[in-house]
């Protein structure tokens, strides 16, 4: 087989892509030309479907996820328990840059780790624009919250990316989150220079522009969500890494405003708003430990994200049954189809390229130019499909197969592949124009200052990566 042709199932999605086809055509029309040459070539048959059961299971966990995190995201939303949440963030921080530490360093990665797909960006937008923020200046801080995306929706693109590369999926979670480490820095010295120098509203209060003490708070924040999500993957699973560390954060801050201020504005509706989110941490942690003891079947189906995602949407219809909830089942689910078939194409064009050996002849001829071109290869798949799970699943083979035939280090070069990938989803268009949505931004003004500001993130944080990547692999073997 040419290697145009082991190309061009991944050459036609992009091609879609940029032709601004959409997703789903792109996901569709790609594993459709990969089928066409695996069976046309003899590389791909029917004894494959019988060796796809693990990676079929995965692919029903991914969907799954977002199907129940999507419906969660929709359930606090109309039974009010997320405006709930909101005013008590807003209402308790004694000024706004210390509001906009906590939304880009607690609840955006805590909300996207829970629910995925730019929720995070829906929950914390607004409440930047509560603390006062300008649209174009919450969007920028919004979309900076995306930083520990690696994590988002409980982990499916990190699972994807673990499982084409033959790596574990906790072992490719520690890894990220040492590369995390970088990437966090870069996004607190770009919160810090926005709040700073970025223009306001007229009549925007000083305390919006930040001095050495506010610095100080967003450093503090970014030490304590990469320490707190390099601890999780450690010692608990990669799973609830993103949602453990974004709660640290925000218990700490919380702990911090109220010796501050000398009290916090909860009320007895904050904490039934909070036992959705409880009930899924709760029960996916105390799974986690029931299956270290009792390592069967039940504890194997109970770890399972969707399981507790499931739950969690279960407990809203039992507190808020009051509420006229039933009607956000078919929305969420109308909503789910585009996300999903596109999830669910590029993760089968993934698996056709993995088994017919396409990804690792494609790798092995680009290892002639080593593991550097990994982190920018998968920026680029993440800012054309607008998730690390479809990026994973179209590149993380061929990033392992550089990596193996350029004598690096697998484990290492995806963990750097994904980090990369997974910030560079805040300067995909879709996601930009969700961030403009909720916070009434202006086209015609707020619109090219964001995009500039997010690109030259994505861009230095790739080379930021890429170098950290180059140091990594002097110290660690292949």
């Amino acid at each position: 087989m040419s290697l145009f042709l082991m190309a061009l199932p991944v050459l036609t999605a992009v091609g879609i892509l940029l032709l601004g086809r959409g997703a789903v055509t792109a996901a569709l029309a790609s594993a459709a030309v990969a089928v066409v040459i695996g069976v046309a070539t003899g590389g791909l048959s029917w004894h494959h479907l019988g060796e796809a059961g693990e990676y079929g299971l995965l692919t029903l966990q991914v969907l799954l996820i977002l199907l129940f995190g999507m419906l969660l995201a929709a359930l606090l939303e109309r039974s009010g328990a997320m405006a709930e949440l909101s005013r008590f963030l807003s209402e308790s921080v004694p000024t706004p840059t210390l509001g906009a530490a906590a939304v880009v360093f607690g609840v955006v990665p805590f909300a996207e780790s829970v629910t995925g797909y730019g929720v995070g960006v829906t929950v914390g937008v607004p409440i930047l624009r509560a603390l006062g923020f300008a649209p174009a200046k919450a969007v920028i801080l919004g979309m900076l919250g995306l930083n520990a995306v690696a994590w988002g929706a409980l982990g499916p693109g990190t699972s994807i990316a673990a499982q084409l590369s033959g790596q574990t999926f906790q072992d490719i979670g520690v890894f990220s989150a040492l590369f995390n480490g970088p990437t966090l820095l870069l996004v607190a010295v770009l919160v810090w220079l926005t709040m700073r120098f970025a223009g306001g509203e007229p009549g925007q209060s000083s305390d919006h522009r930040p001095g050495f003490g506010s610095a100080l708070a967003v450093l503090a924040s970014t030490a304590l969500l990469w320490v707190s999500v390099l601890t999780v993957n450690l010692l608990i699973g990669t799973a609830v890494a993103g949602v453990l560390g974004g709660l640290a954060v925000l218990l700490a801050l919380f702990v911090f405003f109220r010796i501050r201020t000398g009290r916090l504005p909860a009320t007895r509706a904050t904490a039934i708003a909070g036992v959705p989110y409880a009930v899924l941490t709760g029960g996916l942690l105390a799974s986690y430990a029931a299956h270290g003891v009792w390592e069967n079947t039940l504890t194997a189906v109970l770890i399972w994200p969707p399981v507790w995602l499931a739950a969690a949407c279960a407990t809203v219809f039992f507190i808020w049954r009051g509420r006229a909830l039933l009607p956000e089942v078919p929305a969420a689910a109308r909503r789910w189809v585009p996300v999903g078939v596109s999830t669910a194409g590029f993760m089968v064009l993934g698996w056709i390229m993995t088994v017919t050996g396409m990804s690792t002849a494609l790798g092995q001829a680009a290892s002639v130019l080593g593991v550097w071109p990994a982190p920018a290869l998968n920026t680029v798949g993440a800012y054309l499909v607008g998730s690390t799970t479809g990026s994973n699943a179209m590149f993380a083979q061929t990033i392992a197969a550089m990596a193996s035939g350029s004598g690096a280090n697998v484990l290492v070069t995806i963990a750097a592949a994904n980090v990369a990938g997974s910030l560079a989803i805040i300067a995909s268009p879709p996601r930009i124009l969700l961030g403009m949505q909720m916070a009434g931004a202006n086209a015609a003004t707020d619109q090219r200052p964001v995009t500039r500001t997010l690109s030259v993130a994505v861009s230095v944080n790739t080379l930021t990566v890429t170098a950290v990547l180059a140091v990594a692999l002097t110290f660690v073997a292949a």
